[in-house]
């Protein structure tokens, strides 16, 4: 489902930041995967849930809610 996509970008401000250094860490590991949505059932349930908050928790639920 390209165009809809979800990216943590660490910028030079962020650089030794413990946390960003963390979660790079994790990606690099597979602890953390970095994913698309799959469907536009997901793409719309995400629009629909950043009315009420944030995109990154909207993101995580709209695609545990549509995946099985």
């Amino acid at each position: 489902m390209s165009g809809y996509q979800i990216i943590l970008l660490i910028t030079s401000e962020n650089e030794g930041d413990e946390s960003a250094i963390q979660f790079e860490v994790a990606i690099n590991q597979g602890i953390v995967e970095i994913i698309d949505f799959d469907s536009e059932a997901e793409a719309e349930t995400f629009i629909n849930y950043t009315a009420r908050i944030d995109d990154g928790e909207a993101a995580t639920c709209a695609i545990a809610v549509c995946r099985e």
